[in-house]
Formats: C-alpha cells, structure tokens, sequence
C-alpha cells in the first residue's frame, strides 16, 4: 500500500523534473539532437536575390527526421531582430514545448531556448515559427515522424516543401500575405465580416 508520504514524494518529482530539465517518462529509446539557428539570410530564387530569413543558411529549415517514441532535442538560437518561437505543427506535445505565445515566452533576440520532448506520433508533420509573418518569410521545415514498427515496405521517402514566396520581391514582405487575394495569413483566411 502506497503511503501518503511516498504519495507526495513522487507526485513532487514528476512535478519538479519539466523545471529541472527531466523528462518524466522513461528512459529515451534514442535521442535526436538538431539546432536552430534563426537569422536574415540572401536567397537565389531563380536569379533575383531575396533578403529574407531562415534557419541557418537555408529556406526551408533542415528535415528533421526521427522514430516515433524518441526525444527530440532542439536548441534554437535567435539571431533575429525580434522575438521568435518554434512551433511542432500536428504534434501532442506538452504545453511547455509546444512553441506558441499561449504556452510560451518568445525566445528574445540574442536569446536562446532548447525544446526537448519525446515525439508521440508517426508521420508527416512541420515546424515553424509561431510569430507574425516569420513562417512566411522562410521560417519552416518538415518534421518526419517514422513509426516505431513500420508495416509498409517501401525504396524511397522524399519530402516535398511548397511554398507561394513574398518575403524579399516585395517591397513591404510583413503586409504581402495581409494583402493576399482572400486574406490569408500563415494560412488561415478570413470570412471577410461574415
């Protein structure tokens, strides 16, 4: 029987190890480690240069491919000139590393901030940044989630990432996807006044 003593020492551990950097599940079956670097960068888009940003020296961000069940570790540097977040786009993951301004301080300029959680669901899914129009300047990536035990047999997996481009052949890239045909913002529309 469980005493109400060992009752509160284990509810204050699983309540302590998120703010002492422990995950409270078990031990990891493999870690994957990827780093975000965010910052400005010149694009070639078939021959006219576009300033725009992205993570590191590329649009869009490194794939990051892990194993359903693994944790994921991101460290994320904000070389920005404002405040940033990365969001995992289709994944059931903790409030605190979820990488939106509801559960979430942004990672200030100069700052940086690690997101390290264990990736609970295979499949095809993005990441992004969760802040104004920063996804639409370049601030994305796709996040391959292959299931633990795989029944398809398959060659080759490749990824395609599409994307319109405004940021970097207009002159005000922040209001291009405001004055997008239909509103769209980060992709989400409006019903205009209905």
């Amino acid at each position: 029987m469980t005493t109400r003593r060992r009752f509160l020492t284990l509810a204050g551990a699983g309540l302590l190890a998120p703010a002492a950097g422990v995950l409270p599940y078990g031990p990891a079956r493999g870690d994957v480690r990827q780093t975000l670097r965010l910052q400005k960068l010149d694009l070639d888009l078939a021959g006219s240069k576009a300033a725009t940003w992205g993570y590191g020296d590329r649009v869009p961000g490194p794939e990051i491919r892990v194993t359903e069940g693994d944790v994921l570790d991101v460290p994320v540097f904000n070389h920005l000139p404002e405040p940033s977040l990365v969001h995992w786009h289709g994944l059931a993951i903790e409030n605190a590393m979820d990488g939106t301004h509801l559960t979430q301080n942004p990672i200030m300029p100069g700052e940086r901030f690690t997101y390290r959680f264990r990736v609970p669901d295979s499949g095809t899914h993005w990441y992004h940044a969760h802040s104004g129009a920063q996804a639409d300047k370049g601030l994305y990536g796709a996040l391959i989630v292959e299931a633990r035990h795989e029944t398809l047999r398959y060659d080759r997996d490749h990824v395609l990432v599409l994307d319109d481009w405004a940021d970097g052949v207009q002159p005000d890239p922040d209001g291009a996807a405001e004055d997008d045909a239909g509103g769209m913002v980060g992709g989400y529309g409006s019903l205009h006044g209905l």
